[in-house]
Protein backbone atom coordinates (compact mmCIF):
# COMPACT_ATOMS: atom_id res chain seq x y z
CA UNK A 1 0.00 0.00 0.00
CA UNK A 2 1.45 3.12 -0.74
CA UNK A 3 1.24 6.41 1.62
CA UNK A 4 -0.58 9.13 0.87
CA UNK A 5 2.51 11.06 -0.84
CA UNK A 6 3.38 8.56 -3.52
CA UNK A 7 6.06 9.55 -6.00
CA UNK A 8 4.75 7.97 -8.54
CA UNK A 9 2.39 10.76 -9.84
CA UNK A 10 4.36 14.12 -10.06
CA UNK A 11 2.57 16.90 -7.69
CA UNK A 12 0.40 19.28 -9.59
CA UNK A 13 1.47 22.37 -8.44
CA UNK A 14 0.84 25.89 -9.87
CA UNK A 15 3.48 28.19 -10.76
CA UNK A 16 0.70 31.08 -10.38
CA UNK A 17 1.83 30.83 -6.80
CA UNK A 18 5.62 32.48 -6.07
CA UNK A 19 6.82 34.65 -3.10
CA UNK A 20 5.89 37.92 -2.93
CA UNK A 21 8.87 39.80 -2.44
CA UNK A 22 7.47 43.12 -3.63
CA UNK A 23 4.58 43.20 -0.87
CA UNK A 24 4.29 46.19 1.52
CA UNK A 25 1.85 45.22 3.33
CA UNK A 26 2.50 42.61 6.30
CA UNK A 27 0.57 39.27 6.13
CA UNK A 28 0.17 39.68 10.14
CA UNK A 29 -1.44 41.99 11.66
CA UNK A 30 -0.10 41.03 15.41
CA UNK A 31 2.65 38.83 16.89
CA UNK A 32 -0.04 36.44 18.27
CA UNK A 33 -1.58 35.75 14.73
CA UNK A 34 2.33 35.09 13.63
CA UNK A 35 2.57 32.98 16.36
CA UNK A 36 -0.43 31.34 15.48
CA UNK A 37 0.83 30.97 11.68
CA UNK A 38 4.53 29.95 12.47
CA UNK A 39 2.82 26.92 15.14
CA UNK A 40 0.70 25.46 12.40
CA UNK A 41 3.07 25.66 9.78
CA UNK A 42 5.35 23.82 12.23
CA UNK A 43 2.44 20.95 12.89
CA UNK A 44 1.69 20.59 8.89
CA UNK A 45 5.54 20.12 8.01
CA UNK A 46 5.95 17.46 11.19
CA UNK A 47 3.23 15.90 9.72
CA UNK A 48 4.43 15.26 6.98
CA UNK A 49 8.09 14.69 8.14
CA UNK A 50 7.73 11.17 9.28
CA UNK A 51 5.94 10.25 5.85
CA UNK A 52 9.45 11.67 3.74
CA UNK A 53 11.42 9.75 6.28
CA UNK A 54 10.19 6.60 5.04
CA UNK A 55 10.50 7.83 0.86
CA UNK A 56 14.23 6.69 -0.02
CA UNK A 57 13.36 7.51 -4.13
CA UNK A 58 14.38 11.50 -3.02
CA UNK A 59 17.87 12.48 -2.73
CA UNK A 60 16.32 14.96 -0.06
CA UNK A 61 13.81 15.18 2.64
CA UNK A 62 11.05 17.48 1.46
CA UNK A 63 9.99 18.46 4.40
CA UNK A 64 12.99 19.23 6.09
CA UNK A 65 14.12 21.74 2.94
CA UNK A 66 10.43 23.36 3.69
CA UNK A 67 11.31 23.70 7.70
CA UNK A 68 14.69 24.95 7.22
CA UNK A 69 13.95 27.41 4.05
CA UNK A 70 11.29 28.85 6.34
CA UNK A 71 13.79 28.63 9.53
CA UNK A 72 17.03 30.28 7.64
CA UNK A 73 15.02 32.90 5.95
CA UNK A 74 16.77 36.14 6.71
CA UNK A 75 14.42 38.33 8.84
CA UNK A 76 11.06 37.84 10.40
CA UNK A 77 9.69 39.78 6.95
CA UNK A 78 11.45 37.25 4.81
CA UNK A 79 9.61 33.93 7.15
CA UNK A 80 6.44 35.99 7.08
CA UNK A 81 6.41 36.10 3.24
CA UNK A 82 7.76 32.40 3.14
CA UNK A 83 4.72 31.37 5.34
CA UNK A 84 2.20 33.39 3.41
CA UNK A 85 3.35 31.28 -0.30
CA UNK A 86 3.41 28.05 1.81
CA UNK A 87 -0.17 28.42 3.15
CA UNK A 88 -1.45 29.79 -0.50
CA UNK A 89 0.31 26.96 -2.42
CA UNK A 90 -1.30 24.37 0.43
CA UNK A 91 -4.36 26.50 0.05
CA UNK A 92 -5.13 26.36 3.91
CA UNK A 93 -5.40 29.37 5.97
CA UNK A 94 -2.51 30.96 8.27
CA UNK A 95 -4.41 30.76 11.05
CA UNK A 96 -6.51 28.03 13.35
CA UNK A 97 -9.76 29.16 12.14
CA UNK A 98 -10.97 25.77 10.04
CA UNK A 99 -8.54 22.73 11.07
CA UNK A 100 -6.00 21.00 8.74
CA UNK A 101 -7.53 17.63 6.03
CA UNK A 102 -4.39 15.78 6.79
CA UNK A 103 -6.75 13.26 4.40
CA UNK A 104 -7.19 15.68 1.89
CA UNK A 105 -5.01 14.07 -1.19
CA UNK A 106 -4.57 17.45 -2.29
CA UNK A 107 -2.75 18.76 0.78
CA UNK A 108 0.05 15.92 0.31
CA UNK A 109 0.52 16.96 -3.26
CA UNK A 110 0.60 20.52 -2.30
CA UNK A 111 3.69 20.40 0.68
CA UNK A 112 5.45 18.07 -2.02
CA UNK A 113 4.80 20.41 -4.92
CA UNK A 114 6.26 23.71 -2.42
CA UNK A 115 9.49 21.72 -1.89
CA UNK A 116 9.82 20.68 -5.64
CA UNK A 117 9.01 24.38 -6.96
CA UNK A 118 11.92 25.31 -4.14
CA UNK A 119 14.23 23.23 -5.35
CA UNK A 120 13.50 23.95 -9.03
CA UNK A 121 13.06 27.93 -8.97
CA UNK A 122 15.32 28.83 -6.32
CA UNK A 123 17.71 26.24 -5.17
CA UNK A 124 18.91 24.72 -8.67
CA UNK A 125 19.30 28.10 -9.57
CA UNK A 126 21.38 29.83 -7.08
CA UNK A 127 23.53 26.58 -7.19
CA UNK A 128 23.84 27.19 -11.17
CA UNK A 129 24.48 31.03 -11.22
CA UNK A 130 26.95 29.97 -8.26
CA UNK A 131 28.75 27.85 -10.58
CA UNK A 132 29.43 30.50 -12.94
CA UNK A 133 31.38 32.70 -10.47
CA UNK A 134 33.87 29.69 -9.30
CA UNK A 135 36.59 28.40 -11.19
Amino acid sequence: MKDSLSTERQPEFSRAVCIDFGSQTPPFTNADKRAQAVSRFYRIVQHFGPIEENNPSKPYNRATLIRLTFEYARSPESQDRFLAFFFQSLTVGMLDDEPVDYADPCLGEAFLGVAEFLITNFFLPCKYNYSLFTV
